[in-house]
């Protein structure tokens, strides 16, 4: 999507699930930085698993929320992508 098209999340979420051929819910509010935190220990496991540089979750990611509060209509935008 690089070619300056707008687009709602929700409604890219929507899309995606009928191109699918599957049905979507409401919207669930998610603290993505909350859930996954209990993701920690999984994810060690597979970073000793396929020997990755770190395999601390928490040092890895910031976990910026700003995509996934349903509460906010986010509009994006690609124009200025290139």
């Amino acid at each position: 999507m690089a070619s300056g098209d707008i687009f709602l999340w929700e409604r890219m979420w929507q899309d995606t699930a009928k191109y699918l051929g599957m049905e979507t819910a409401s919207p669930v509010p998610l603290t993505l930085a909350r859930h996954m935190h209990e993701k920690g220990e999984l994810w060690r496991e597979i970073a000793e698993r396929h020997n990755l540089i770190q395999p601390d979750l928490g040092k890895l990611v910031g976990w910026g929320d700003s995509i996934f509060h349903t509460e906010t209509v986010i509009i994006s935008d690609t124009n200025k992508i290139y």
